[in-house]
């Protein structure tokens, strides 16, 4: 990684995504109250696993500014596009559906480390 391929390098901490993907499975899509499924979702609860959790929000964060490794690294072709990651990166974790996955979580939980 070098200054001009900057990339985000995800650290997963499975506990916490897995307790994540298990709430989440867990909501009904269109039940009162229940939040959106996130368009950048590919696999749909109640079917969602941490490997296509996590592989979906890298893929998500790196379309169309830069490339994507599984669901561990995802590199911006420069800073601007970097920028636009970290940008989806924040819009991803705002999401009422992330949110509400998060609900149950311990208060210090934390899906990954970046």
């Amino acid at each position: 990684i070098v200054k001009a391929d900057p990339a985000v390098v995800f650290k997963w901490h499975y506990e916490d995504l897995a307790q994540f993907v298990t709430t989440a499975n867990a909501l009904v899509a269109g039940a009162p109250g229940a939040p959106r499924t996130p368009g950048w979702l590919r696999v749909r609860p109640p079917g969602m696993t941490c490997e296509s959790l996590t592989v979906d929000i890298v893929d998500h964060i790196a379309h169309s500014h830069g490339s994507s490794f599984g669901g561990v690294m995802a590199i911006a072709a420069d800073m601007r596009r970097m920028v636009a990651m970290r940008e989806r990166l924040s819009a991803v974790e705002a999401h009422p559906f992330m949110q509400r996955g998060m609900e149950t979580a311990h208060p210090t939980a934390h899906l990954a480390t970046t």
